[in-house]
């Protein structure tokens, strides 16, 4: 048999020959038909149980003529280009609003899960779309406008959600728009919220979408950070709060009203939450660290998980403070970006931490090398630069630890012996530079008797072998 890019058979050209079908009778034609509706009616909830609209799929998939909506967009996806702004001034959001909603009429029954991105101003005037779902679990908002007075309402308007997303939104709120902090409502069964570098917008009365769209200065209204309605979500267990300064924006007092939570991701950390965390298992935090003086003695008793990202020295006194708040820590993660003595970061701060952590089984370190060239390394930086790749494995003091995952520079892995460290039963060496699956790596590995692994492109997991 020929092999090749031309033996390829295209099936559509065979199936539609008046010679193949001339063996089929009717009977089988529909048979077939009826297979293929089946099959289709069957991979509908699958296909379309994640949905997603954006700029690009508006531009190209809503094959329609005159809508404002693909109007708009084409700004997007071409900045400089010029529309035919009498007609556009025609179109109407009821009559664009009304496209949509019928490309996506067949489906909208077995989509649970919602994702709006990068639509900008347009996503103000898409709720209807959104509220077209019946069976709506989870919502992402993600770069673009919404209305405040309709997030305000999702506990009404969509109470089915358990999972509500926003990312890089700006909420628009109208003088006729009376929302109070503790008026607004979410789902009875929200489980999961995320609140990402969103805004409020407070704008003068929209009565004019083309206006709204495509000539609007937002900059000359005044605009605040979200703040946190002064309400209790019972259901709520996980939490992501990014905002863009260190302004408490209702979160301090948030946390306090749901005690139940028990995730937090957040780069504002505060040790007056301290209190506030008596549920917590798993806690991820960006940025500085701030101790204030106000623990009162209280320590994360139920965290299990902590991760921390590392990238500013001053941090470091604090890292430490909370991490031996955490007696009953399980699973201790670092992202740690350009260090410039690592061996004074293990024998300063990793180590009176790993040595007070008692119950700690994992251990896990992101080491990342910034790609900032702006200034030259002198012959100093460099040298300390090489005893880092060589320091940066010697965890002999942590006997403890039974499990331990390393992201570094592949000349550092290249130097880890798993045989040093005979408390070890699992490991995971993930290169942040270059493929480690070579004959190079896996000759040295493979020597090492009392392990096994597992070569990926960037990564090694390794096994102690039992006896």
């Amino acid at each position: 048999m020929y092999g090749g890019l031309n033996s390829k058979v295209n099936w559509l050209n065979i199936i539609f020959l008046k010679d193949f079908v001339s063996y089929l009778s009717i009977e089988d034609l529909k048979e077939i038909g009826f297979t293929s509706k089946l099959v289709r009616e069957k991979l509908k909830p699958s296909l379309f149980n994640n949905l997603k609209l954006s700029y690009n799929n508006i531009n190209t998939k809503l094959e329609v003529s005159d809508n404002i909506f693909i109007e708009y967009c084409n700004i997007i996806l071409n900045p400089g280009s010029a529309s035919n702004s009498k007609k556009v001034k025609k179109l109407s959001i009821e009559a664009g609003l009304k496209d949509i909603a019928h490309v996506l009429n067949d489906i909208k029954s077995y989509t649970k899960s919602f994702h709006l991105s990068g639509v900008y101003r347009a996503g103000y005037y898409l709720f209807p779309v959104i509220n077209i779902f019946d069976k709506l679990t989870s919502l992402k908002l993600e770069v673009c406008f919404f209305s405040l007075e309709k997030f305000s309402k999702l506990g009404d308007l969509i109470p089915s959600l358990k999972s509500i997303e926003l990312a890089g939104v700006s909420l628009i709120k109208q003088p006729s728009d009376d929302i109070s902090p503790k008026e607004l409502s979410f789902p009875s069964n929200l489980s999961f919220l995320n609140i990402s570098e969103c805004e409020v917008i407070d704008v003068d009365l929209i009565s004019n979408p083309y206006e709204f769209l495509f000539n609007e200065d937002f900059s000359r209204f005044e605009q605040s950070n979200f703040t946190f309605p002064e309400i209790s979500v019972p259901s709520l267990k996980e939490l992501v709060f990014y905002v863009n300064d260190d302004s408490d924006c209702g979160i301090i007092k948030f946390l306090e009203l749901n005690p139940n939570l028990e995730t937090l991701d957040i780069n504002c950390f505060n040790s007056n939450m301290i209190t506030r965390l008596s549920s917590l298992k798993n806690l991820e935090l960006q940025d500085e660290i701030i101790f204030d003086g106000s623990t009162d003695n209280s320590t994360l008793e139920s965290l299990k998980y902590l991760k921390i990202t590392i990238d500013d020295d001053n941090t470091y006194e604090n890292i430490k403070k909370l991490c031996l708040l955490c007696p009953n820590l399980d699973y201790l993660s670092f992202y740690i970006e350009d260090i410039k003595e690592f061996h004074h970061f293990i024998e300063r701060y990793m180590v009176p931490i790993l040595t007070n952590l008692l119950k700690l089984k994992t251990l896990q370190l992101e080491i990342i090398k910034s790609n900032d060239d702006s200034n030259e390394p002198n012959a100093e930086d460099e040298a300390q630069e090489a005893r880092n790749e060589d320091e940066v494995v010697d965890f002999t003091e942590f006997s403890k630890i039974d499990t331990l995952i390393l992201e570094m520079e592949s000349k550092a892995i290249f130097n880890f012996n798993p045989e040093n460290y005979k408390h070890l039963n699992y490991i995971e060496l993930t290169s942040t530079t270059s493929n480690i699956n070579t004959f190079k790596f896996r000759e040295k590995f493979n020597g090492y008797k009392s392990w096994g692994f597992k070569f990926g492109e960037r990564i090694i997991r390794g096994y102690k072998l039992t006896k």
